[in-house]
């Protein structure tokens, strides 16, 4: 029999692409924000999508292409996470969430960049 630590991957994991039914909250994760019109600028450019934060982990999704482009990070994954704001002439004045995170000691750490595509709706 799989103890807890052996089945729950959601905090420890960075999973691409993953299928709808990993997407959805296990047993004990709570969803304590989720954001609308958030872009995936390093992987998805362009493509609008949601992103939930939960106890275990972030979740983004693209709401424009089926099947959807997904990230699960793991806040044990998370090594750095920092916030920019800048002024582009295409969208005006935007807030960008930078994570880096890896999924071990011997894995390469991936950066992930999500821009808040929502002009003057600003998160502190």
């Amino acid at each position: 029999m799989a103890g807890r630590s052996d089945s729950t991957w959601e905090d420890k994991q960075i999973r691409f692409d993953v299928d709808d039914k990993n997407l959805e909250c296990k047993p004990g994760e709570v969803v304590i924000d989720q954001l609308g019109h958030i872009e995936d600028s390093k992987g998805n450019k362009g493509d609008r999508g949601k992103m939930w934060i939960t106890n275990l982990r972030v979740i983004w999704q693209s709401l424009e292409y089926r099947p959807c482009p997904n990230l699960s990070i793991g806040l044990n994954c998370i090594v750095n996470i920092s916030q920019k704001v800048s002024q582009t002439r295409l969208r005006g004045r935007t807030e960008s969430l930078f994570l880096l995170a890896s999924n071990g000691t011997s894995e390469p750490r991936l950066e992930f960049i999500f821009m808040n595509l929502t002009p003057g709706k600003s998160r502190t």
